[in-house]
């Protein structure tokens, strides 16, 4: 799809209203993988990735890619959908990154006591995304849930300054896990 600007929305006022409530549902109840597919973005951007960017991204929102998502087609195809603008991690709204290539999560956006919403969101593509040995708990789970996290610390670092602090959506092709900064992680 190099150069390619379709495989967006086909009707986003209809299709972003879908997303919008599966991506809300994914935050509000973590460790519930949701589904959001219907887009045809560039590599390797996943489907869930462009879903979370076409719904929730705009002219004021701030940006950065890591790694292989900073190419010239995934730019390209998020500026023409979402008006988006990039910048540097330390500046970012939202951050698309790999599981591998978060980095440190103390240089991100972390909000204010008076705007703590103000903070980052990490978008973080993963190879598998699936129930496992890592148990979730805090608000929105009911007892605990069970998730294949490999490396939980830097989703525990962004639980140290609650209030302040990063929200988490991880993805997988076409699939969507809330982690928000309340959530509260432990290997088992």
């Amino acid at each position: 799809m190099a150069n390619d600007l379709s495989g967006g929305f086909t009707n986003p006022s209809q299709d972003a209203a879908r997303a919008f409530r599966q991506i809300m549902d994914a935050m509000a109840r973590p460790g519930r993988i949701v589904s959001l597919s219907g887009l045809t973005p560039p590599e390797p951007l996943s489907r869930a990735q462009a879903n979370i960017a076409l719904t929730l991204f705009d002219h004021t929102t701030k940006i950065s890619l890591k790694a292989h998502y900073d190419n010239e087609a995934v730019k390209t195809w998020l500026s023409f959908h979402t008006g988006t603008n990039f910048t540097s991690p330390e500046l970012a709204d939202f951050i698309i990154c790999d599981h591998d290539g978060i980095g440190a999560i103390n240089a991100l956006k972390q909000g204010s006591n008076e705007y703590p919403d103000q903070s980052a969101t990490v978008i973080v593509g993963y190879p598998k995304l699936d129930h496992g040995q890592c148990q979730l708990s805090g608000p929105g789970i009911k007892d605990k849930v069970m998730v294949s996290i490999t490396e939980i610390s830097p989703f525990r670092n962004g639980q140290a300054m609650f209030p302040l602090g990063v929200d988490f959506m991880l993805t997988c092709d076409d699939k969507l896990m809330g982690l928000p900064r309340t959530t509260k992680m432990e290997m088992c």
